[in-house]
Order: C-alpha cells, then sequence, then structure tokens
C-alpha cells in the first residue's frame, strides 16, 4: 500500500473511457494480470461496455480522489477480468459475463468492485505484466488484493464483502503465477484492517460513524423495534432496525423518536421499507442537512431512536373530551352515593322509631295508615336499597375513576417523547392533539 502513494501523484488527468457507441476493436493480448488465471495470447475484440461497471469504476477513482487516469475500460471475450499495457495504452478488460455470474453467485454487489480495484491496483502499483518469474507474480497479485481491501474499506465495505469475490476462486486451478487462495484473502483482510486503522486515525470516517439510538426503549413493551442502529454521515444519518411482530399481528405505525427536551426535529426523511409493517431490516435516511443540522449537532443517541407501535396501541395524546366519560361515571356515582346515605339514613331513623313505639295501636300507625310488621318490612327494604346503591355507586366511582387514571397514564405515556413521521408531519406533538 505505501508504493501506491508514489504512484497516485502523477498519473495524467485522463479518462479514455469508450462512447456507448464505440467501434469494436481487435487487441492483440500478450501479456497481463486475469483475475484468477493468467489470460494468456488471445486475439481480443472489445465490445459494448455496460454503464454500471463504468459507474462503478468512477465510484472507484472517487475514492482514490483521482477522477481520471491513463487506462481504457473495455468489454471484450476475455474469460475473466485483465489488466494489461497495450501498444503503451492501459487496459482493463472484462468479461460482462463473468462478471454478472461472480455477482450473482456471491449474491454481493462488492464483487464487481472487488475485482475492479484488483484490476485498477495492478496499473497503480505499476506492476510488470511481462514478469515470468513465478514468485514475483505472486507478489504482485498478493499486492493488488491488498490494494482493492484497501479500497473497499474505503467504499464502506463490509471486510467479509472485501473478500467475496474471491471466495467465488476457491475451486479455481492452481498456477504457478497465483497464490493460494487463502493467501489472497489474508492480504485483501489486511487491506481493508490498515486502511480501517487509517480512518480511525484521522478521526474522520467517510462511510459514517455507527451509533446505537437508545431514545424509545422508554416505550417499554409498547415498542416492538430492536437493533436501532445508524450510520452518521457529513448529511445524512441512515438508520436500520427490526420491527418485530407478535403473533397474530401483520401492520403496524413507525416513527423516529425523541424527547420532549430535545431540539432535533427530523422532517426530511426517507423510508426505504413500508413503514406500516413489521419485518427485519428496515432503513430509513434522514436527510439532517436539509434540516439545518450539522454531523456534531445529530450525534445524541440519547435523543433519538426508533418506535414501532400496533396500529391499535399507538400512544395517544388525550384530549379534554377523552375525560369526559370517567368524569361522568364519577360525578353520576358521587350523586348515586350520596342519595344512598341519605335513604339509609331514613331508615335508620324508622328503625329507631320502629324500636320507640311498640304499641301497634299507637297513633304514628293509625296515621301511616300501616301496620307495625308493614312498617318494619319498609324499612328492611328502605336500608337494603340503599346499601345496593351505594355499592354500586361506589363501583360507578372506581370505574370512573379508573378510566380517568388509565386516559392519563397514556396521555403521560404519549408526552414521553415526539414521534415524527417525517416531511413537517410530527405523529405526536407536545401540547396538541395527535396529528396523523
Amino acid at each position: 500500500m505505501k508504493k501506491s502513494i508514489r504512484y497516485l501523484i502523477p498519473l495524467l488527468l485522463l479518462l479514455l473511457l469508450p462512447g456507448p457507441g464505440h467501434a469494436q476493436e481487435r487487441i492483440h493480448l500478450t501479456n497481463g494480470c486475469a483475475y484468477g488465471n493468467p489470460p494468456g495470447t488471445e486475439e481480443i475484440y472489445t465490445n459494448f461496455y455496460s454503464t454500471e461497471v463504468v459507474d462503478i469504476l468512477n465510484d472507484i477513482l472517487e475514492a482514490l480522489n483521482l477522477r481520471n487516469t491513463t487506462f481504457e475500460l473495455k468489454s471484450s471475450n476475455v474469460n475473466t477480468a485483465v489488466a494489461s499495457i497495450i501498444g503503451g495504452r492501459k487496459y482493463i478488460l472484462y468479461s460482462e459475463d463473468f462478471i454478472r455470474r461472480a455477482e450473482q453467485s456471491a449474491q454481493n454487489k462488492w464483487v464487481v468492485y472487488s475485482i475492479l480495484a484488483h484490476e485498477l491496483g495492478h496499473h497503480i502499483l505499476d506492476h510488470d505484466f511481462s514478469e515470468k518469474d513465478p514468485g514475483k507474480r505472486k507478489l504482485m497479485e498478493l499486492e493488488a488484493d491488498e490494494f482493492s481491501g484497501s479500497v473497499l474499506r474505503s467504499l464502506c465495505s463490509k471486510q467479509e464483502d472485501a473478500m467475496a469475490a474471491l471466495n467465488e476462486l476457491s475451486g479455481a486451478p492452481i498456477h504457478p503465477f497465483y497464490p493460494p487462495v487463502s493467501a489472497r484473502i489474508e492480504f485483501i483482510a489486511n487491506g481493508w484492517i490498515r486502511k480501517d486503522e487509517a480512518i480511525r486515525r484521522e478521526g474522520r470516517d467517510p462511510c459514517g460513524q455507527i451509533i446505537e439510538l437508545a431514545f424509545g426503549k422508554n416505550y417499554k413493551k409498547l415498542n416492538h423495534a430492536r437493533n436501532v442502529k445508524a450510520m452518521v454521515k457529513e448529511e445524512e444519518m441512515i438508520i436500520t432496525y427490526d420491527a418485530i411482530s407478535q403473533p397474530g399481528k401483520l401492520f403496524c405505525r413507525s416513527f423516529i423518536a425523541t424527547p420532549r427536551y430535545s431540539s432535533l426535529t427530523p422532517s426530511t426523511m426517507e423510508w426505504k421499507n413500508d413503514r406500516e409493517k413489521f419485518g427485519k431490516d428496515k432503513e430509513i435516511i434522514w436527510y439532517f442537512a436539509k434540516d439545518g443540522y450539522t454531523r456534531d449537532q445529530v450525534m445524541r443517541p440519547q435523543e433519538l431512536g426508533i418506535a414501532v407501535f400496533d396500529y391499535s396501541k399507538v400512544p395517544r395524546p388525550i384530549g379534554f373530551e377523552g375525560y369526559v366519560p370517567g368524569m361522568l361515571t364519577v360525578v353520576a356515582g358521587g350523586v348515586a352515593l350520596g342519595y344512598s346515605f341519605s335513604l339509609r339514613q331514613k331508615a335508620l331513623n324508622d328503625y329507631d322509631q320502629y324500636e320507640a313505639i311498640r304499641d301497634p295501636n299507637d297513633a304514628f300507625y293509625q296515621e301511616a295508615n300501616i301496620s307495625r310488621s308493614q312498617f318494619y318490612q319498609d324499612t328492611d327494604d328502605k336500608y337494603i336499597t340503599s346499601q345496593a346503591i351505594r355499592n354500586t355507586s361506589i363501583a360507578a366511582i372506581g370505574a370512573g375513576l379508573f378510566w380517568v387514571t388509565n386516559k392519563y397514564l397514556k396521555h403521560r405515556k404519549s408526552r414521553i417523547g415526539i414521534l415524527h413521521l417525517g416531511e413537517d408531519y410530527i405523529g405526536i406533538c407536545i401540547g396538541r392533539r395527535f396529528v396523523f
């Protein structure tokens, strides 16, 4: 890798890429470094190149801070991909079929990046393609592998992704010019790790810093978001999470959550998956720079999180009308309780009167036109009724208080934080009604 720095500076700023309508060209290939097997001497014909491959090459050059260089990228009838110098011109030739088969077999987009970075490395490291010494040829391949590992780290691949292409060569025939696949994988890993260490020493990773977002756990069992992480880049935050469902649950509501006191208001965001369905590997991109924030301002893992709720259990602020049924029940229960006390007291007074007037022929019974035994029965019924009304009214008051308390607790729970849907559309707003 140290050698590469020496060769980056003098490269001319001219990229000789053929246009989509370029004519086919016959090339006599005598020397070169191919990906997996030496090219040998072949009669090569160029073909229409893939714009996707050109885009990938441009990504690699961008990562190296090289906009142009003095080689030509061409699709051709080579077996794999080849770096060569023909007629004083630096070529990267590749087989469209080989590229697609390798990518599809590995199911990994980084395969193409790795192959092109390897071939580019031969040119940048100024390798001698006419070299016949097997030992030196093996070192050339290892240096190009190490170079590709470094490039893929700069492009934000994972370490295992940088080795995906070589894993596809595990069954390739052994050749004296090529070291064992295990050694090549080791050198790719070294290139990736050294570049990673250099980036960490610089203190600014172009791929962003990964942080775990902690806010939202406050919703406890209501929140079905798990493994919430974010990669913070210079102008955007890529948030990934799993929305774990319970049996029988299919749909949900997902939000970015912030505390009430936080000054962060995510509004310009892109939901990469259906946010109304449970599932794994969900992704949201928050373009915080468009919302007026800097990278340092959003590095607050305790103030950001993801909240995923069952459709029916989204915490909603409760307005006054939400308390009305419970309050009316409490009032009605209170009135009934008061009436029960009044009726009970009247029954107690009648009991006292019954005990005081034992003569069944007393004028009191004559005036009431009631027998003493009937008077006692009516008093007993009155007392029992007062007890029934009292018990019912207490139950009503309890139910009303439970209603009001439950609504209040839900309101408190909803005010744990603010839930943001994006595009200046906020799900739960402090001091306002619930809005969708």
